[in-house]
């Protein structure tokens, strides 16, 4: 069997002083059958000086940008694959001698795998180990398990170039799509399973900079915002996956994920801590905008009802066949009836942004 075909996709933003280690990384891999592609953002000299120097391999190309930003790099680089699988390595992190060689073998034992990935560990400022599950079950199922409990390690494996295209680009936004990786990962959780190697085969560094730490200095409506795009990228996942009748449940999955803290739940916009009404306005927001974008009549079917939760009730009755989705939106029920009290005499919002998305409660 031939040995399938990899791009490497390296970002490159300010990186000089690290991504040469992240270059010698590749160039020790014991897979040969590579192609690696270095875009550069920005008029960076210095960063493509060291860059150059691995381009005597005709495996190793460059590319440089004026100015485009992070997240348009990233897609610049997705819109690049020709080969059979893709991998993102990121300018400052490191990669074991055997990591395409064990992830390409177990590509190929697992055809219908969308990622194939390894563990991953800390260095730098940073010690520890991301040992992320597996992600299997059906297509609606992935998803939702995404969304709840998010892997971030699948990124960082063997990406299939076919699952790849079909989940599109990261979303960019005005919050430099902070957490639109982890909603990246739950669209191509709709196009097959993320299978786990269990071995230590990519290392990642924290060092003082790292951009993914830079939001959490932000103002709170700043980081609000993100929370909300972060929410709607989620619905935006799942809703291929069932038919109209089934918007509520999603809709009610997604705001329940991100508003309410459970036990083992990270990653959330805790908006019950800034009082009710600040949960029902986050809530009321998102599902405005969730209409004008998608289409998604919010609760439907509560117009006329006479008690909202029984109208939710009866919807999730819906679920059944899906014994395993249904469990995870079980506990919606006991947290929303405030929420839909308060949507209860709306109608939807027109198809255009709301002159203001805060509800008295």
């Amino acid at each position: 069997m031939a040995k399938p075909s990899i791009l490497i996709g390296i970002p490159v933003f300010q990186g000089r002083d690290l991504v040469g280690e992240a270059l010698e990384s590749v160039r020790a891999q014991q897979y040969s059958n590579f192609r690696v592609l270095m875009s550069i953002d920005g008029d960076d000299v210095a960063s493509s000086d060291v860059c150059e120097r691995f381009t005597t391999d005709p495996r190793f190309q460059l590319v440089q940008h004026h100015r485009i930003g992070r997240v348009a790099n990233l897609n610049f680089l997705l819109s690049q694959v020709r080969e059979d699988f893709y991998v993102y390595l990121q300018q400052d992190d490191r990669l074991h001698p055997r990591f395409l060689a064990v992830l390409a073998e177990q590509a190929q034992a697992h055809p219908a795998a969308s990622s194939i990935y390894a563990d991953c560990e800390w260095f730098g400022l940073r010690s520890g180990r991301i040992e992320n599950p597996p992600l299997t079950g059906s297509p609606l199922e992935r998803v939702l398990e995404q969304i709840e409990r998010p892997r971030i390690a699948p990124i960082r494996g063997l990406i299939r170039r076919q699952a790849l295209e079909r989940a599109g680009p990261i979303n960019a936004n005005a919050y430099d799509s902070v957490r639109q990786d982890k909603i990246w990962l739950a669209k191509l959780a709709r196009e097959g399973d993320f299978v786990r190697v269990p071995e230590t085969l990519y290392f990642k560094r924290r060092h003082e900079g790292a951009t993914g730490l830079s939001w959490k200095s932000w103002p709170a409506d700043r980081r609000r915002g993100a929370w909300l795009e972060a929410a709607l990228g989620a619905i935006e996942a799942a809703l291929p996956l069932v038919p109209a009748s089934d918007h509520t449940r999603i809709l009610t999955f997604v705001a329940d994920r991100f508003v309410i803290p459970r036990p083992g739940r990270d990653l959330y916009f805790n908006a019950l801590a800034a009082g009710e009404q600040e949960a029902t306005r986050f809530v009321h927001d998102l599902l405005s905008e969730a209409w004008i974008r998608f289409g998604t009549l919010p609760f439907p079917n509560l117009l006329g009802a006479s008690r909202p939760v029984d109208a939710l009730a009866s919807g999730q009755a819906a679920c059944e066949e899906e014994p395993a989705v249904r469990l995870m939106i079980q506990g919606v029920l006991d947290h929303l009836e405030y929420w839909l009290s308060a949507l209860a005499g709306e109608t939807a919002p027109n198809r255009g942004r709301p002159e203001t998305g805060v509800l008295a409660v």
